[in-house]
């Protein structure tokens, strides 16, 4: 009689090497890709010591060698799949995931909203053949490791890979400001303005008001113009606004090349608006302002909270010309 080979439990129906399993990540490959994907996203992202083009490509090529093979990885203790086609089938499912979030809005909005923002950005495809790249390389079986240092190594790939950055520096660019801040009524309203929207194409007025005294108060602007060192631009026309007793918002549009008023130099102005209430009683607002640059960078999180009723504060991308 014919005797087989006795069968160990465990092993039926599987080619992995158990012990090796999380051994990929050991290697010098993916350490590095490691190091790099968490210098770039906590360190070099935002600290200007390289371009801002660069710093968001890298951890692009670095992940996408690393992630495939994190995902191998899981998937191997599960599956008795030959090595080949895992590691090809993990690369795919990190291609087709990543081509998702940079050119599907639905899918960039799912993965942000629970993995941290992601820009919709198409050109970071440069960086996919990294997955295919990884394949070739998970082909070879890894030499073996010591539980701990592949269970360090599972733990800090999982991190790296799913962990967001650390906050972004937002880059501060010049910016109207008036001069005299502050509530005071004019009419049969408090008023409140502040410039909420300065940028290349113009700067946005924004007026709280909010009903000062009894009986109906209707707010309109006749005509509002910024007169900057000569030159004279006048505002959009807006909509009348019934007040109550509740704050509420007018916002007045300014289009006008204001990039071309910071690279000549031109840093005062004076704004007037002028205010009809109920349809008869006019009031003028003149207030000084100034077009600043305070700094080179800001953090985010140092950023002052805007009300969410106000229109949200809007920099505009200068030009080789330095301008707002």
């Amino acid at each position: 009689m014919l005797r087989g080979r006795p069968v160990t439990p465990g092993t039926l129906g599987t080619t992995r090497p158990l012990h090796s399993i999380g051994g990929e990540l050991c290697r010098p490959a993916p350490l590095a890709a490691l190091a790099v994907l968490a210098l770039n996203d906590h360190v070099l992202k935002g600290a200007g010591l390289l371009p801002g083009a660069l710093t968001g490509k890298l951890s692009d090529f670095a992940g996408l060698f690393l992630f495939p093979v994190l995902l191998f990885v899981l998937l191997r203790g599960c599956t008795s799949s030959s090595r080949q086609r895992l590691a090809w089938a993990s690369a795919g499912l990190t291609a087709l995931g990543f081509a998702g979030v940079k050119l599907h809005p639905e899918t960039n909005a799912l993965v942000s909203a629970t993995w941290g923002p992601m820009l919709l950005d198409p050109t970071d495809l440069v960086a996919l053949p990294m997955v295919a790249l990884a394949a070739c390389w998970l082909r070879r079986e890894p030499p073996a490791a010591s539980r701990p240092a592949r269970l360090l190594a599972v733990m800090a790939t999982s991190l790296a890979c799913g962990a967001t950055s650390r906050p972004q520096v937002h880059r501060a660019y010049p910016e109207w400001r008036l001069e005299t801040l502050g509530a005071r009524q004019l009419g049969c309203a408090r008023i409140e303005p502040w410039i909420s929207k300065s940028g290349k194409e113009g700067f946005g007025l924004s007026i709280m008001a909010r009903k000062a005294q009894a009986g109906d108060c209707r707010v309109e602007v006749v005509s509002a113009e910024a007169q900057i060192d000569g030159a004279g631009f006048a505002a959009e026309r807006t909509a009348p606004l019934e007040l109550g007793h509740d704050d509420r918002f007018l916002y007045v549009p300014f289009v006008f090349d204001n990039q071309a008023q910071w690279n000549a130099g031109k840093r005062t102005g004076t704004l007037t608006v002028a205010l009809r209430f109920n349809g008869q009683v006019t009031e003028t607002l003149r207030v000084s302002m100034r077009h600043v640059f305070d700094a080179p960078h800001r953090h985010e999180g140092g950023r002052a909270p805007i009300e969410p009723a106000r229109p949200p504060l809007v920099m505009a991308e200068p030009d080789a010309g330095g301008g707002p």
